[in-house]
């Protein structure tokens, strides 16, 4: 005699989920009891897991309704233009959201100080968006407009210092610190940190930075270890003419540099090209964002990668998470980053 399914799978343990779902048994606790802290993709294939294993059937919540029928992704135009790091995480924003069934509009705003673009009656469209995912923009008048028009949004690659709008970004902290831990554990001791520290994402890169030369016991001089572009570009010959000006003072002693981006890392090394210095014989060079040029550059360039797919499916995760509870505290949301070894960097 066959036995009932409904009673065979009703004897499901939380165990049997969380294994069935690879999870944690506490994330398949708190995605069935609605405590946040899990996605709302996760949270949903918890739920759906759940009810395949006939886990506490009558128990389990209904269908999140996240009711997000659109967004319009804002970011301006020369980051789409001219930046594949921004590129690639506007693709997968648009690419999740296709999968979760969400139209997108995406605005690209002219390349204008913000407070002259809000004082335009249009700067989002005529009309007032479902939803806003707002793209490496996150100064504090357009955070405040954003947040008076009180529809969902979410900053990427930003920070509402207010703590209104939820935010992810690449954990830049730990990427500065895991940066200049790789230069100082080849034995270098004399190194520098070439940036422009303009917005929070460039100075959370410095505070890593800092850190680490701390852990080896260096106190940081910023006179000594920093090296300001003086340029919002972030651009090879940024980088380039700040590093010529340095020798042609007499002032670059150094064996190593850990570079804010991949662009300011190649200028570094032109330069040191230039001078007659030899990469990675002379000087060590690190960048930051592992932009597929890294790998073929002239010598291939050490870098820390940013999972730009996983930023975009993040953003779209918090904006149905911020529809479906608004009045949730704002999560900011630090995805991990990964050192990638390659030519640039030698050993002391």
């Amino acid at each position: 005699m066959m036995s009932d399914p409904d009673s065979y799978l009703s004897t499901a343990t939380l165990h049997d989920v969380a294994a069935a779902a690879g999870v944690s048994v506490g994330t398949v606790s708190k995605a069935l009891n609605r405590r946040g802290g899990v996605s709302p993709s996760v949270a949903a294939q918890i739920i759906e897991t759940a009810r395949r294993l006939g886990y506490q059937k009558r128990q389990l919540p209904p269908e999140p309704a996240y009711n997000v029928a659109s967004t319009t992704i804002i970011t301006f135009d020369r980051f789409v233009v001219s930046g594949q790091f921004y590129g690639e995480i506007l693709d997968s924003i648009l690419k999740e959201a296709e999968r979760r069934g969400i139209a997108t509009n995406v605005e690209l705003l002219p390349s204008v100080e913000v407070p002259a673009l809000l004082a335009q009656e249009s700067w989002f469209g005529r009309q007032r968006p479902e939803s806003l995912i707002v793209l490496g923009i996150d100064t504090p008048e357009m955070l405040d407009a954003i947040s008076e028009l009180g529809c969902p949004a979410v900053i990427v690659n930003g920070a509402d210092r207010r703590m209104r709008i939820p935010s992810v970004s690449p954990d830049y902290h730990f990427g500065g610190w895991l940066a200049a831990r790789h230069l100082l554990e080849q034995g270098h001791r004399k190194i520098a940190h070439v940036t422009h520290p303009w917005r929070v994402s460039f100075a959370l890169r410095l505070d890593g930075f800092r850190d680490a030369l701390s852990d080896f016991g260096i106190t940081f001089d910023p006179e000594v270890h920093l090296i300001d572009t003086q340029s919002r570009a972030l651009m090879s010959l940024d980088a380039r003419r700040a590093v010529e000006q340095r020798l042609a003072a007499g002032r670059l002693d150094y064996t190593g540099f850990v570079c804010a981006a991949d662009m300011l890392a190649l200028g570094v090394i032109q330069a040191a090209t230039a001078a007659g210095l030899s990469v990675p014989n002379d000087i060590s060079v690190i960048g930051f964002d592992d932009l597929p040029v890294s790998s073929h550059s002239t010598p291939p360039l050490s870098s820390i990668r940013i999972d730009r797919q996983e930023v975009g499916r993040t953003a779209v995760d918090l904006l149905l998470e911020r529809a479906a509870m608004p009045d949730r505290v704002a999560r900011r949301v630090g995805i991990g980053v990964s050192l990638v070894s390659r030519a640039s960097v030698g050993t002391i």
